[in-house]
């Protein structure tokens, strides 16, 4: 396993976000264009005719940046179950006809969850909520989740190249969800971003190290573009 999942280095991370300094500490190691590095390695592995999932679509800003890499001959598919960033998202793609929109949160069962909207203008920072929280019901919506290798098996979508997860604490719950396909070699790339805090949170601190777990039994190679950013490409597939 990478320093980055590593028990002790959670530890710190913890105890950094408790003085909020992690942001600080962040910047001393990487460059601010941190994000920049993500986008970059894994724009970079896209291929015209891909097909690429967008597991958090949010407002559209990498559905389109997909669509850019993949063609017409290739397809994104954004998932996002917020009903105030699917208006945005819809509006943003409306014009891209590779861009397929799925209103629906992906995870490990099928079933209706609360999802609470994010606070920020663009509601980035949306989540999906824990049974019994008791969240501002003012705020909170129901929405359907889904399994992502459920969708496959009934044919709703094709199995992804590449897939990109942000989405704020359930990247161990969305990748359970895709095991059908980790083995799939059609799949090469996973982009993720790890949300640390929220996993901390939800009192799944060794969600980090079970998604590297995950990922290298598949046969991926991690890498961390950043503290919080991983690329996973499949081995022979790095070139």
């Amino acid at each position: 396993m990478s320093w980055q999942t590593n028990r002790l280095a959670n530890m710190v991370r913890s105890c950094a976000r408790t003085l909020g300094i992690n942001r600080f500490l962040h910047d001393i190691m990487y460059s601010k264009q941190y994000e920049d590095l993500f986008a970059q390695a894994l724009l970079g592995g896209i291929k015209h005719g891909d097909c690429v999932w967008d597991v958090g679509g949010n407002v559209g800003y990498y559905s389109k940046k997909f669509a850019a890499c993949v063609l017409s001959t290739g397809s994104v598919v954004a998932f996002e179950p917020s009903p105030v960033n699917l208006v945005i998202l819809r509006d943003a793609v409306k014009d891209i006809p590779q861009v397929i929109v799925e209103p629906i949160a992906l995870g490990s069962f099928k079933g209706i969850i609360r999802f609470q909207q994010g606070v920020d203008v663009e509601g980035s920072t949306s989540k999906c909520l824990e049974a019994g929280d008791t969240s501002d019901p003012n705020n909170v919506f129901k929405v359907q989740i889904m399994r992502g290798d459920e969708l496959v098996r009934m044919g709703k979508i094709p199995v992804p190249n590449v897939v990109k997860i942000d989405t704020e604490g359930y990247e161990l719950d969305v990748l359970q969800g895709c095991e059908g396909f980790l083995k799939n070699p059609a799949l090469r790339i996973f982009g993720i971003e790890v949300h640390f805090g929220v996993l901390n949170e939800r009192g799944q601190a060794d969600a980090p190290r079970g998604m590297e777990s995950m990922l290298s039994n598949a046969g991926f190679k991690v890498t961390w573009t950043d503290a919080s950013h991983l690329i996973a490409t499949r081995l022979g597939d790095q070139d």
